[in-house]
């Protein structure tokens, strides 16, 4: 099933719905106007009209529904046809999108699909856009918007090398060592509650504008090195000005 014909198939409808919805105040008008002239029989042929238009609207409003009903949202979930077209869509946005059936990445969202409730999820926020069109266009908007948020560098870089300091003291390391991200990140966040407000994908998209950014400065002189690791685990999947991806497990600060 393509949403886009089943879509066709409701505007439709919905055409016929909006045009008798349209004579129906046409001849509510005329009602009262003859009402009002004491034109009787004038008004007894518009009651008879009106009532004629309700039959047709009655009928258009059941052929909306049997419509409805008879669009498996499972089903089309679970057939693979909501994803592929989901997919045709974002390549069509040129959305970078990574994982498969039911979690994908569109980063810095997570997208989670439940095909047992046809419920959508964008970072665990339920979204419920079986329409994929839509969906791509939403997800387009947040990035979007995300993109022309301000954002300072150094302000959250200064941020960081205070959760670097902290570690290595905490680990009894020496300045300038390289130290995962992901550790920084735990005690930049460190309790879970606080966690939905600013989870991985969220610090994953600060990094990426923090890369972006290009050579900063901190008040204190140091700069900011961001590194590589074989371990996979510990990295951070992030896109560039590009929108190619890179992968940063580690960070250091130094003079």
């Amino acid at each position: 099933m393509n949403y886009e014909d089943f879509y066709q198939e409701y505007m439709l409808i919905e055409k016929n719905i909006k045009d008798s919805i349209k004579t129906f105040n046409r001849f509510q008008r005329t009602l009262t106007k003859h009402m009002g002239q004491g034109e009787i029989k004038l008004a007894a042929q518009d009651l008879e009209n009106i009532k004629n238009n309700n039959i047709a609207i009655e009928e258009s409003t059941k052929q909306l529904e049997n419509l409805i009903e008879s669009f498996n949202a499972q089903d089309y979930i679970e057939s693979g046809e909501w994803t592929n077209q989901m997919l045709e869509y974002g390549k069509q946005a040129k959305i970078d999108i990574q994982g498969s059936f039911p979690i994908y990445e569109m980063f810095p969202f997570k997208v989670r699909v439940d095909s047992e409730n046809q419920d959508i999820y964008i970072d665990r926020k339920k979204a419920s856009y079986l329409r994929p069109s839509f969906f791509i266009d939403k997800i387009a908007t947040m990035q979007a918007k995300l993109n022309k948020a301000s954002f300072n560098a150094v302000k959250f870089a200064t941020e960081l090398a205070n959760c670097y300091d902290r570690y290595l003291i905490i680990k009894g390391k020496n300045s300038e060592a390289d130290v995962y991200l992901l550790d920084l990140y735990k005690l930049l966040v460190p309790m879970g509650r606080f966690k939905t407000d600013y989870n991985k994908q969220a610090f994953a998209f600060d990094i990426a504008r923090l890369r972006r950014a290009g050579e900063i400065m901190l008040k204190d002189g140091r700069k900011v090195q961001l590194g590589f690791s074989r371990n996979e685990k510990k990295a951070i999947r992030v896109l560039n000005d590009s929108g190619l991806e890179e992968f940063f497990s580690t960070i250091m600060f130094y003079k």
